[in-house]
């Protein structure tokens, strides 16, 4: 932050009425436990060390938001193994498809330009039921999984080219 530190923007969330009582939690890659303790008395309800532990801010947000986790099945989880399927040939999987699979391929490569994790997931599942993607799903699935977007864009971009 340019013009705030850490604590200065504490303080000015503190000080406004109508953000005084939002639950604050701070990263940072400061790993004194001084620090954790300022921090926390500066009005932060939990302090979470950088790199960002996932399960540990997801365990931190449903304490302090007070929601609890629903998690949708994917219909591809039951078809992930651990060892990699191997992926189409690009050319011969683009002449099985039809005009429609296509858009809907390159739709979610332009979803992956933009990062919509949300709109990358849909196009996944409405694409689930073509039988000649499922290897390059269930690789695209892995890399969303894990907000590998830079890999999903780079696979998805091999199967794409064609239609431009």
């Amino acid at each position: 932050m340019p013009d705030l530190d850490g604590f200065s923007f504490l303080a000015q969330i503190e000080s406004t009425a109508e953000t005084a009582l939002s639950p604050i939690i701070v990263m940072s890659a400061d790993v004194f436990d001084s620090t954790r303790q300022q921090v926390i008395a500066a009005g932060a309800r939990a302090f979470i060390q950088k790199p960002l532990n996932l399960d540990e801010l997801l365990e931190l947000l449903q304490i302090h938001l007070g929601v609890e986790w629903q998690y949708v099945s994917n219909a591809l989880e039951a078809d992930i193994e651990d060892s990699p399927q191997p992926l189409p040939e690009p050319a011969e999987l683009f002449e099985k498809l039809s005009e429609a699979q296509q858009a809907k391929l390159q739709a979610m490569y332009i979803a992956s330009q933009r990062g919509d994790i949300g709109s990358i997931q849909e196009h996944i599942n409405h694409l689930n039921t073509v039988i000649y993607l499922r290897s390059l799903l269930k690789q695209a699935q892995l890399y969303l999984d894990d907000f590998e977007l830079i890999k999903l864009r780079n696979l998805l971009k091999n199967y794409v080219q064609l239609t431009s």
